[in-house]
C-alpha cells in the first residue's frame, strides 16, 4: 500500500509547474520497479524542460526499457546537447552503441546525424524540426534551421531516405515563427530553409 502510495505522489508530482519538482519526481520513478513507472518516464522524454527529458532519457538506460528506443533515438536530435548525450549513452546500454560514437553534444551533431547513413537519424532530424516548446527562443529557432539545413542535403544526396517523411519535412519548414531578433518581438513564416519539391521519380 505504501509504494502504490509513494507511486502516486511521484506521478502527481509529473504534473507540477515547476521542472524541479518533475525533475525530481523522474529521479524517484527509476527506482520504482511497476510498468506505470516506465510508461511515465516514457512520457518524460517530451517534457518540456530540458532537466526532465535528461533525467528521463538516463533512467530509461538504466533500467533496459526497450520500448524507449526508438524515442530516444528522436531525442538525439533534441536542442539541449547534454540530452542528446543522455539519449545516446541511454541507448548505448541498450545496445545501440554506436550513437555515441556521432553525438558528442555538439552543434555539429546535426550534420553528423544526417551523414551517419542510419535511416533512423532521420527521426531525430525530424524530432529537431519539430520542437517548439520556447519557441520564443532564438536558440531553438537556430536548431530547426540546422536540422532543417541538414534534411536539405539529405534530399539532395539521398532523396529516397526522406520518400515517406517529404511532405511533413515541408510542412515543418514552413512553420511559423516568432523571435527577439532585431530587438523587437516579431512573427515570422518558415524558418529560412527553403525544403525542395519530391522529385517526380520518388512519387511513382
Amino acid at each position: 500500500m505504501f509504494e502504490k502510495a509513494k507511486l502516486n505522489w511521484h506521478l502527481r508530482n509529473l504534473e507540477s509547474e515547476s521542472w524541479k519538482k518533475r525533475e525530481a519526481a523522474v529521479k524517484a520513478l527509476i527506482e520504482i520497479d511497476e510498468p506505470e513507472s516506465k510508461k511515465a518516464l516514457l512520457d518524460a522524454l517530451r517534457d518540456p524542460a530540458y532537466e526532465v527529458r535528461r533525467a528521463a532519457a538516463k533512467g530509461l538506460g538504466q533500467l533496459k526499457v526497450r520500448e524507449a528506443i526508438d524515442p530516444l533515438i528522436a531525442l538525439l536530435g533534441d536542442e539541449s546537447g547534454s540530452v542528446r548525450q543522455y539519449a545516446a549513452s541511454g541507448l548505448a546500454s541498450l545496445g545501440e552503441r554506436s550513437w555515441q560514437q556521432i553525438i558528442k553534444g555538439e552543434k555539429e551533431d546535426i550534420d553528423r546525424l544526417a551523414s551517419c547513413g542510419d535511416p533512423r537519424a532521420i527521426f531525430a532530424l525530424i524530432f529537431a524540426m519539430r520542437q517548439i516548446h520556447g519557441f520564443h527562443e532564438r536558440s531553438f529557432l537556430r536548431h530547426r534551421r540546422a536540422a532543417a539545413e541538414a534534411l536539405v542535403e539529405l534530399a539532395t544526396k539521398s532523396p529516397s531516405f526522406l520518400k515517406e517523411y517529404w511532405s511533413d519535412i515541408q510542412g515543418l519548414a514552413a512553420l511559423h515563427h516568432s523571435d527577439t531578433s532585431g530587438g523587437g518581438h516579431h512573427s515570422d513564416r518558415g524558418i529560412g530553409v527553403d525544403f525542395p519539391d519530391e522529385p517526380k521519380t520518388l512519387k511513382t
